[in-house]
């Protein structure tokens, strides 16, 4: 399975500069990114690295394709700061409260295996950006499922994940079992995604994988956005 669709910058910027969000997003910070990954370099004083407010705008390349279909609502799992709210009102953020930050989410909630279960064909539309990767690589399939397993029939799903996440909750064992070697390549990496993806039964909008940064925090380097099949 090839890359479909992705995050393209130049096509990006040119198309999301013209709309009512970024404007509102222009105003809100000083400084916007549009680097697919986190890697951008600025050179600047400490004062004003710590005084300016700076944006990645890069996930709202995938969630305009969710907004394509006008759902009425859109969940955010594991929304933290929930900032896309504040652009796209009808996103609802559930978070987990961690009692020693600030808690921003909607919503209260923690997404584990019970939490899948009752919510199969739940949600209209949900994404979720860097925060289901808590497990090993051997359990890549079973999160991408779980989290297309919550999207009704038709609707339409957008999940990042940081892959680096997976790999340090992955023994030596696991890496031999799957690749052979306990120190695979990033081809290998790669190549795993893939195979996993393309057993998984939802028609892709986006396969945006990009393990040229392999702790991707901000943004993750699996990207998928899909819209799940009708019921038969």
């Amino acid at each position: 399975m090839n890359n479909l669709n992705e995050y393209n910058e130049e096509n990006f910027k040119r198309a999301f500069e013209n709309s009512t969000i970024f404007q509102q997003i222009s105003n809100d910070f000083d400084y916007i990114i549009w680097d697919k990954n986190h890697t951008h370099k600025r050179m600047c004083t400490p004062r004003q690295m710590m005084g300016q407010k700076i944006f990645y705008v890069t996930p709202f390349y995938y969630i305009e394709k969710l907004t394509e279909k006008n759902p009425d609502i859109i969940l955010d799992i594991g929304c933290g700061w929930n900032i896309f709210k504040k652009y796209i009102p009808n996103i609802i953020g559930l978070d987990v409260d961690y009692h020693n930050i600030n808690f921003f989410a909607d919503i209260k909630g923690f997404v584990n295996d019970d939490y899948v279960k009752l919510h199969k064909n739940y949600f209209e539309s949900a994404f979720s950006i860097n925060a289901l990767h808590v497990d090993s690589i051997s359990n890549l399939e079973n999160i991408i499922v779980n989290f297309v397993s919550m999207i009704k029939p038709k609707g339409r799903g957008f999940l990042a994940l940081n892959f680096q996440r997976l790999l340090d909750n992955s023994s030596p064992e696991e890496l031999i079992r799957i690749f052979d070697t306990s120190e695979p390549t990033t081809v290998d990496y790669e190549n795993y995604i893939r195979l996993v993806l393309s057993k998984i039964e939802c028609e892709y909008l986006v396969v945006d994988i990009d393990l040229t940064v392999m702790n991707e925090y901000l943004n993750g380097n699996i990207r998928i956005v899909f819209e799940k099949y009708s019921e038969s």
